[in-house]
């Protein structure tokens, strides 16, 4: 087997900055086609905070919390029904969800209620008891994002100029109900200006003011233990995306933990593999759920974007920065021993000791589970699978003669009873 990787620790390598950002990135995939509805409705919602004098947000937080409102959203149906009415009648689960996520999570608890409130409209937020400026906050967030929603019809034919005044007249029709009447007149004063409308349909200006709201923030460092705790939020976000991947990401984590301190692997390094099992997926979110939960074969188009979801997993965990061997070991998770493994064709020379745990523990973990297609398999099934693919060059097989030898504990670690199918969720 190879030699252990020399770890870089990432303790405090990770910024509270840098977190907001791939969340958003994360987020903002379920668009599938439309990647920057985060990234939009944030920049909304700084330039008409801009326009009310006395506003006593920091733009930086209201910009976060446009990054941040729809982390509640998993599902690519549900994000399309949230993109086509000014009002939907499930719209407050996903804002239930988001703040569930993020309300026990110390760095970035206070943009929780911003995000439970934030489809809720202004005449019951001024009859309820929240705060009167997170209040405002969160009404401004939901007329951002009913902007970008309403606009959204205009933004690939260059039109939306010509139909700004369709755009305020739907969000004028909700005066003091839906939204407030002070966020109305700012929003009639920052549509005067060309660029407010121009901006939105010009993904060079949507990261252009990313980059500005950027420097002009102080970055605040996570610890490790705090950074743990926000890979497992991520998890259940990318988890929540089926019904058959319910805690897929966590049992991967822990059966690749389990496996690492079978092989003597430290307890910082274990850490380290588990975060790298609990991201290991996000790039899935960007998979239409259709293919996810497809209960026939995948068409060659199909699978092709199936298979670019370990590639955007190493793209948004490379952004974040100090965590260079996490993504590696997370995206590397459908490389083969015989090289013909995605996204970067690595074989067994290349492929590092923590990238082949996570291997074997993801195919481990899918296999115990239900899928559209097949149930749950036991255990010594599962490890025949496992064995043939290592006889085939996909797995590496002393690893998963690891597996052989602790069969009951593996299987416990990578499927805790209650999550063998889609009724778990």
């Amino acid at each position: 087997m190879q030699t252990l990787s020399r770890t870089t620790d990432p303790s405090q390598q990770i910024s509270r900055r840098k977190l907001i950002r791939m969340l958003a990135y994360t987020v903002d995939l379920v668009g599938i086609d439309d990647c920057y509805h985060g990234r939009r409705v944030g920049m909304i919602a700084v330039k008409l905070a801009r326009q009310m004098a006395g506003f006593g947000v920091p733009l930086t937080r209201v910009y976060d919390a446009g990054l941040l409102h729809d982390c509640g959203v998993s599902s690519s149906r549900e994000h399309h029904n949230l993109l086509g009415e000014l009002e939907w009648s499930g719209a407050q689960q996903h804002c239930d969800i988001g703040y569930a996520l993020l309300k026990d999570f110390p760095p970035l608890a206070n943009f929780a209620p911003i995000i439970r409130y934030h489809h809720t409209r202004w005449s019951l937020l001024q009859a309820g008891d929240m705060e009167a400026e997170q209040a405002l906050l969160a009404n401004l967030i939901y007329l951002a994002d009913r902007v970008d929603v309403a606009a959204a019809p205009y933004y690939g034919d260059g039109s939306l100029f010509a139909q700004r005044e369709t755009v305020l007249a739907q969000m004028e029709a909700h005066r003091d109900s839906v939204f407030a009447g002070v966020l109305l007149d700012a929003l009639r004063s920052a549509s005067e200006q060309t660029d407010f409308w121009t901006d939105l349909c010009e993904t060079q200006a949507i990261e252009d003011f990313q980059q500005a709201m950027l420097a002009h923030d102080t970055e605040q460092n996570l610890t490790w233990s705090e950074f743990r705790q926000a890979a497992g939020i991520m998890s259940l976000i990318v988890d929540a995306k089926s019904p058959y991947t319910y805690r897929h990401s966590a049992g991967v984590a822990r059966l690749s933990s389990y496996l690492g301190r079978l092989l003597g692997l430290g307890e910082r390094h274990r850490e380290m593999i588990e975060v790298a099992g609990l991201l290991h997926d996000i790039g899935k979110l960007g998979i239409p759920d259709e293919i996810l939960e497809s209960p026939k074969p995948l068409s060659d188009e199909q699978f092709g974007q199936m298979k670019h979801h370990s590639l955007t997993t190493h793209q948004i965990l490379r952004r974040i920065g100090g965590i260079d061997q996490i993504a590696d070991w997370a995206a590397y998770h459908h490389e083969k021993m015989n090289g013909q493994g995605y996204p970067f064709h690595l074989d067994a020379s290349h492929l590092p000791l923590e990238a082949r745990i996570i291997s074997v523990a993801d195919v481990y973990q899918a296999l115990a589970q239900a899928r559209p297609y097949r149930g749950p398999m036991a255990p010594e099934d599962i490890l025949g699978t496992l064995r043939r693919l290592a006889q085939q060059g996909h797995l590496d097989s002393e690893i998963v003669e690891t597996v052989a030898a602790h069969l009951p504990a593996c299987h416990q670690a990578a499927l805790r009873e209650g999550e063998s199918g889609p009724a778990a969720g």
